[in-house]
């Protein structure tokens, strides 16, 4: 598979996905669709290099639960119950976006890109962002629900909604 050159963002990008899995292994494969961290590698993959970083304190409690008011539910309607073990930050002010969410997406996007996190967030139906490890951005919002209901879109998602 052709693989193209990549930016330091691009890279830097792929770093803080790798960082955010712990205690297991993580590889950066090329796919048809460019460079991604997976845990697991298909037949197929391009294996561009194969890491893993260890908790510091591996037997670290964790929580088991957190519940949402108003519930959530990802993309397909499912609820989700399980935040604690998918996303590992949750941002629902506008002073803790501004503080550390987008100071941290700068390290590693466009400031095009970063400008579009900030203007997604501002928009009504968005109340929090939650942060999977792999860094990537889930809007909690209610632009397609009806108000009792959030959903968990990818901005991408989040975009076709409004």
């Amino acid at each position: 598979m052709a693989r193209r050159t990549l930016s330091a963002n691009e890279l830097r990008r792929l770093a803080e996905a790798v960082d955010g899995i712990r205690d297991t292994r993580a590889y950066v494969v090329w796919r048809e669709s460019g460079p991604e961290v997976t845990t697991s590698v298909k037949t197929g993959d391009d294996v561009m290099a194969e890491c893993e970083t260890d908790n510091i304190v591996g037997a670290r409690r964790h929580l088991r639960s957190i519940t949402l008011d108003p519930p959530v539910v990802d993309a397909t309607g499912a609820p989700m119950r399980d935040f604690a073990t998918r996303y590992d930050a949750m941002f629902w002010s506008e002073a803790a976006v501004e503080k550390f969410m987008l100071p941290y997406y700068m390290r590693h996007r466009t400031p095009a890109e970063v400008a579009s996190i900030r203007d997604a967030f501002n928009h009504a139906s968005v109340c929090a962002y939650i942060h999977p490890p792999t860094s990537g951005i889930i809007a909690l919002t209610s632009a397609r629900t009806d108000g009792r209901t959030l959903e968990a879109l990818t901005l991408e998602e989040l975009r076709a909604a409004l």
